[in-house]
């Protein structure tokens, strides 16, 4: 069994009992002999039953010890690492002669790259040594030299001259690089504004979003637009102070991005560059252009999650027609505790929809709109709201008014995409509805009519249902009290009586046009009882089902 554990020719096994005999050994027996003479204090720990360690190093041998399961033996171990170590010094060896040979292969390829570097002014200085040149003919050499050395700064100066030409573009690269943070560390900032040579020492910086407002861009032809857009980026580039730099880019669609750096965080600059735009902009263009300025930060590195900020507060302008200066900082601490949801009455409107109480759906509207400027609720949820007074507009006359010749859905909110603010909206609704009403009413003398029709249409595409008050009342978008009364008052009838009387109908037709048993037949009418059903039949035609189905065959 111990011949299994031997690993090498090196290597020794045995077992010994607690008062240091060997029971059995394999392997390198002299070499584990010479061991028990040399360490007899490391055999002692070994086979004491206070041994604590597991295995020990000796020089090139490893030695492990673990209990053989019977009482006082101890099974000893001894594995030499001479091999493995002799392999190791072996690969050290060709490391080392791989790593000189490297260092002296770079240092010959340095020695030739040097020398065919220099060899035109060696050229120069050994012709000057080897042979005795005239004055004049030392002259010509360096006037050689002389002219080289012109023409190489005639080519530093081109640079120059292309890099100040191309310095704007540089510029806006450098900002879209920033904005879409393609540019992630401070380092390769620093490299591009010493390019540029205005790396001064500014700890302070905003993001500017300049904004011409939509319904203007979308007036003016395409060279008017570029005319602009190229005065508003000359504007920024060329502002001048000593403690303030602008770096800015046109994002086209008739937005201009700013990054306004200062020395000091100085609110009073930043009041200084905006008002100096804005009377910019008024005496040479007669335009009021919209301004975002997002919070301080220190690192310009942050100029895009601080650009994207922004963007979101661009949704809030839709409901704030009038405002042509939004801070961040000041709009934060407005938006900070919103609202899940505001009031708007959405069944009023649909129910003066109906009565085409349009006085009353302007008020709605004009509540809604001066409601939504104070930013409550978050922009997600007022452009929901817009959506849903459009909505039910339509659902208005698709349904309930569907004689009327009106645009169809997608013209609807093709519309509204078109539309520049909530105000926009505000009008362009208002208008929508008063055509629908005045064409509305040239169709009908009574509006509460076609309510009844829809109300009549539900409930005969869904009679296999459940039908109840708020059912219908969820179908045509309308409160169940007001559908109750409008229907009572135009049909005589309650909206329970008209159900039974359309399943009493339907039921009726279905018996003499097809053979479904009686049980099946009730179900699909919507009557729950057997006997109900059976009582209601019989009031109204005076016989059962059965027999009516009889009569109709005979």
């Amino acid at each position: 069994l111990l011949k299994d554990f031997i690993t090498g020719e090196l290597d020794a096994v045995a077992i010994m009992n607690r008062q240091g005999e060997i029971i059995a050994i394999e392997g390198n027996t002299e070499g584990f002999h010479t061991l028990l003479e040399d360490k007899q204090e490391l055999i002692d720990d070994i086979i004491s039953e206070e041994g604590t360690k597991g295995s020990y190093r000796i020089g090139d041998t490893v030695v492990i010890s673990q209990s053989a399961g019977i009482e006082d033996w101890v099974i000893i171990n001894m594995v030499s690492t001479k091999e493995y170590f002799d392999e190791t010094r072996k690969i050290q060896m060709n490391i080392l002669y791989f790593s000189c040979t490297v260092i002296f292969v770079g240092i010959l390829i340095s020695y030739l790259f040097a020398k065919k570097l220099y060899r035109p002014f060696h050229i120069i200085i050994n012709r000057l040594d080897r042979m005795k040149f005239s004055k004049k003919a030392r002259e010509s050499e360096y006037y050689y030299i002389d002219r080289a050395i012109e023409e190489l700064y005639d080519r530093a100066i081109e640079k120059e001259e292309v890099l100040y030409e191309n310095r704007n573009i540089i510029k806006r690269d450098l900002v879209l690089n920033l904005l879409s943070a393609k540019i992630t560390n401070e380092k390769d900032v620093d490299d591009k504004l010493t390019l540029l040579g205005c790396n001064l020492p500014f700890h302070s910086h905003y993001v500017l979003i300049i904004k011409l407002h939509q319904k203007i861009y979308n007036s003016l032809d395409e060279l008017t637009r570029n005319v602009l857009i190229y005065n508003m980026t000359y504007f920024f580039d060329n502002y001048s102070n000593s403690d303030a730099r602008c770096l800015s880019a046109d994002l086209f669609d008739g937005t201009v991005c700013v990054v306004f750096s200062m020395k000091e965080d100085d609110k009073r600059e930043l009041a200084i560059l905006r008002n100096k735009f804005t009377d910019y902009m008024k005496i040479n263009f007669s335009v009021d252009a919209i301004i975002l300025q997002s919070v301080g930060f220190s690192k310009l590195i942050e100029v895009h999650k601080n650009y994207q900020r922004l963007e979101k507060l661009i949704d809030y302008l839709y409901f704030m027609p009038h405002v042509y200066f939004l801070n961040e900082e000041e709009l934060k601490a407005k938006v900070s505790n919103l609202k899940e949801t505001m009031d708007i009455d959405f069944e009023s409107f649909s129910e003066a929809l109906v009565s085409r109480k349009l006085g009353h759906i302007e008020i709605i509207l004009r509540n809604f709109i001066t409601v939504a400027a104070e930013l409550t609720v978050s922009a997600e949820y007022l452009n929901g709201a817009v959506l849903k007074f459009v909505f039910l507009y339509n659902h208005f006359m698709r349904d309930i008014m569907k004689e009327s010749k009106n645009k169809n859905d997608t013209q609807l909110f093709k519309d509204i995409n078109e539309l520049y603010n909530v105000e926009d909206f505000y009008y362009w609704f208002m208008k929508l509805i008063e055509t629908t009403f005045d064409e509305l009413s040239r169709l009908e003398e009574n509006p509460t009519k076609t309510v009844v029709q829809l109300i009549e249409k539900v409930i005969m595409e869904n009679l296999e249902e459940n039908l109840s008050l708020e059912f219908i009342a969820e179908k045509v978008f309308l409160s169940p009290k007001y559908i109750s009364r409008i229907f009572k008052e135009e049909s005589g009838m309650n909206i329970t009586q008209f159900m039974t009387e359309c399943k009493l109908k339907k039921a009726a037709k279905l018996l003499v046009e097809s053979n479904i048993p009686l049980e099946e037949l009730i179900k699909q009418v919507g009557f729950s009882s057997s006997n109900y059903f059976i009582k209601k039949f019989k009031e109204k035609y005076s016989i059962t089902p059965v027999q009516y189905r009889r009569n109709s065959i005979t």
